[in-house]
């Protein structure tokens, strides 16, 4: 599973770097790392940077076992290469997604299923109405019965005359499929699996920087294929992707743990890089409210070159202590 992970990782970064070569510096050789980082990268100028990847992926849905389920079940039920019979055209199975699926099941699972099909078109000219029959009664079959809800068999349209003179599947045709869900969603689903991943690595990872002795460490947030086909759309009448970034943005600002930037990379349509954070940006933004202090005590002390500027001082100093997340010299320093 770790194996597999990594090779997703590299597959990422590799899709990454091939749509910006020059992604955080010009000229960086990624190569694995010691995990923590997931990959490391030595600058022109002999600084050392660590890249962590996270899947923007709402992992407690239960759809990702399904989805990954039902493409290995339709491969098994190769119905591409089966005989769908007169008068069947299409099956549609609706699975339960309340119960686990084991593999072992698998072999069952097709054979039951092929029998439900050659047993229902015997009864199909009874029970079908305008071309449709929903079966839920399958108490006959009991790999089906413990995971599937329904199987809805369909015919020839009604409106069409002569049903036999058109092949309704061709060979390589598929003909049974798995019954599409959905319902309405909230965007905020999506928005909170995206928190969700960032504030685990940031409370994973607090003070990283002195282990493998990094200068600067980066966590990139992928989207991609699986989050597409697994996740809530982000996206809804009153909500956009920046309604998802601005959300991250504020929680990074109150904890962003050891990280100096969090990159949003959208793997699909030629990528899309978003600035999630950048502790540079950070300090600054901090910074700017002290600067104002301190120019507001210098206007006064031109102004009153005989006020107590020893209180004045102690005023400004208050200031930066209370803002800067850096030591004190620092702060100075950055002032200066």
């Amino acid at each position: 599973m770790a194996n597999d992970s990594k090779t997703s990782d590299q597959a990422v970064l590799d899709s990454l770097l091939e749509v910006y070569p020059g992604f955080l510096r010009e000229g960086l050789c990624w190569v694995p790392g010691p995990d923590p980082p997931d990959f490391i990268a030595m600058s022109a100028n002999s600084e050392h940077l660590g890249l962590e990847m996270t899947e923007w992926l709402n992992e407690t849905r239960i759809s990702i076992s399904n989805q990954d389920l039902r493409f290995k079940l339709l491969t098994a039920l190769d119905s591409e290469h089966s005989e769908c019979r007169t008068p069947i055209t299409r099956v549609n199975i609706c699975a339960r997604l309340d119960v686990p699926f084991r593999m072992q099941d698998c072999a069952s699972y097709v054979r039951e299923a092929y029998q439900f099909i050659h047993d229902q078109i015997q009864r199909w000219g009874h029970n079908q109405a305008f071309g449709i029959w929903a079966v839920v009664d399958l108490s006959q079959y009991p790999t089906l019965a413990k995971h599937c809800l329904s199987i809805s068999l369909y015919g020839p349209p009604r409106f069409c005359n002569d049903p036999g003179g058109i092949d309704w599947n061709p060979p390589g045709s598929r003909w049974i499929y798995f019954e599409p869900f959905g319902s309405l969603y909230d965007p905020q689903t999506s928005a909170e699996a995206l928190l969700f991943r960032i504030v685990a690595k940031t409370c994973k990872y607090g003070s990283i920087h002195h282990a493998p002795n990094l200068d600067r460490f980066v966590l990139l947030v992928h989207y991609g294929i699986r989050g597409i086909v697994h996740n809530t759309p982000y996206r809804g009448r009153n909500a956009k992707l920046g309604d998802a970034v601005k959300q991250a943005h504020d929680s990074l600002l109150r904890e962003h743990g050891a990280f100096d930037s969090v990159i949003l990379y959208m793997n699909f349509n030629a990528g899309k890089l978003v600035q999630l954070f950048s502790r540079t940006l950070y300090i600054a933004r901090i910074l700017s409210p002290a600067f104002a202090t301190l120019g507001r005590a210098q206007h006064r002390l031109e102004q009153h070159p005989f006020h107590d500027s020893v209180q004045l001082a102690h005023r400004c100093c208050h200031v930066l202590r209370g803002q800067v997340p850096v030591p004190l010299r620092h702060a100075r320093r950055l002032v200066a």
